[in-house]
């Protein structure tokens, strides 16, 4: 784990997997970026095949796409993958069984790439810095689910849209909701966006006509960060 925090953004994003976009040129932001993280290579293949075929039926919008292989990758491209910014878009499997190592969720992992981005983390209402030991009981997690993932980015700070694709249907969130409510208790200033998951959609049969909306228009413009942060009454 030593070596993982040693790593920065730039290195992981000049490994990333499967990047494809609709412009030669990645240096400006897309106007949406969209991020898949599945541990099964045949389904994450699958989903990217099928929103490439999307993206070419779609000369009115500029898309790009990139594929997360661990979750150290899904924060480096959802805070910072779209030149900089953070993508606008993410569709994270339910069941992240395969190669679990590289899905378990460590928050000393988390504060460090964080503080890459100059983000403290978690953001509170209060501005105040919560204690080690305390985010480790509440976001320190071994047998991650896409779930568990969506949670730990919105307490991060991201605001963008998160899809769960799943071949089982929607989880049983009962459980979920109940460590939800535990860490609300134990941080209970914790600035979150809800609802953590936007949406959860079959990965059988994926097609991704209805991730690239109609009618287009860019999800994220150039002057919105990815810390959560809402613009006050009056301002434009």
């Amino acid at each position: 784990m030593d070596d993982k925090r040693e790593r920065g953004l730039v290195p992981t994003l000049s490994r990333l997997m499967g990047m494809r976009t609709t412009k030669l040129h990645t240096n400006e932001p897309f106007d949406i970026f969209c991020v898949v993280a599945d541990d099964e290579k045949y389904f994450r293949k699958r989903v990217l095949d099928e929103l490439d075929l999307i993206i070419k039926q779609r000369q009115d919008v500029r898309v790009g796409v990139a594929a997360a292989g661990s979750v150290e990758e899904l924060f480096n491209l959802a805070f910072a993958g779209n030149a900089g910014l953070p993508a606008t878009m993410l569709l994270l499997d339910l069941a992240l069984e395969h190669q679990k190592s590289l899905w378990r969720i460590y928050t000393s992992d988390v504060m460090y790439w964080m503080r890459q981005l100059n983000v403290q983390f978690p953001i509170t209402t209060t501005g105040r810095r919560v204690d080690k030991d305390i985010l480790e009981q509440c976001f320190d997690h071994y047998n991650t689910d896409g779930n568990d993932v969506a949670l730990v980015l919105r307490v991060a700070g991201f605001s963008g849209v998160i899809k769960i694709l799943s071949n089982v249907g929607d989880s049983d969130s009962t459980l979920f909701k109940h460590r939800l409510h535990e860490i609300q208790e134990l941080i209970p200033d914790l600035n979150i966006q809800t609802p953590i998951v936007d949406e959860v959609m079959r990965k059988q049969g994926f097609s991704g006509v209805n991730v690239i909306p109609y009618p287009t228009r860019p999800l994220l413009s150039a002057d919105t960060s990815g810390t959560g942060k809402e613009k006050k009454k009056g301002e434009h």
